[in-house]
Parts: structure tokens; C-alpha cells; sequence
């Protein structure tokens, strides 16, 4: 609430759901693709970066992905190499 000598205005404030930190299920390699599952939240967009050594500067981009009360399918149709690293960040 703010007053500026005779004008006052009050701004209305909400809380945002926050979501439930997504866990990785199901994960599975076949060939060059990899696959893994979580469950989401309706309202929230998940998006899936890797890196192929951890000690890179950023994040790849792999997908999008809105919630859907449900669980997700990422699929990575080009994890060819030994190793790769997976998050899953929410909006």
C-alpha cells in the first residue's frame, strides 16, 4: 500500500502455485535415443536442456513440454555418445 500526499493505491497481491520439482522415471537407452518420463503439473511449462560434460558454460535446449497433470515422455533421438547430463527446468 502506497500513499503519495492525496492519492493512495493499493495493489492487489497473489501467491503463484509453485511446482513439484520434477523426478525422472523410467529412463531408457536404445541405440543413439534416450528416453526418460516424469510427472507434471497442468499450468506449467517443463523445459529439457543436457550437456555432454558437466563443466560446460550452458545448458542445450532438448523440448518443450506443457504439463498435463500426467507424466511426460522426453525423448533424445541423438544421445550417441557415453555420456550425457539431463535437466528438467519448470515455468
Amino acid at each position: 500500500r502506497a500513499t503519495f500526499d492525496d492519492f493512495e493505491y493499493t495493489v492487489p497481491m497473489s501467491v503463484l502455485p509453485t511446482p513439484a520439482q520434477p523426478v525422472l522415471i523410467n529412463a531408457n537407452r536404445a541405440g543413439s535415443s534416450f528416453s526418460f518420463q516424469f510427472n507434471s503439473q497442468s499450468g506449467f511449462v517443463y523445459t529439457t536442456e543436457y550437456k555432454d560434460v558437466l563443466g560446460q558454460p550452458s545448458w542445450n535446449f532438448l523440448s518443450a513440454t506443457n504439463g498435463t497433470g500426467g507424466v511426460v515422455t522426453v525423448t533424445d533421438s541423438l544421445a550417441a555418445g557415453v555420456q550425457r547430463f539431463y535437466r528438467v527446468r519448470t515455468f
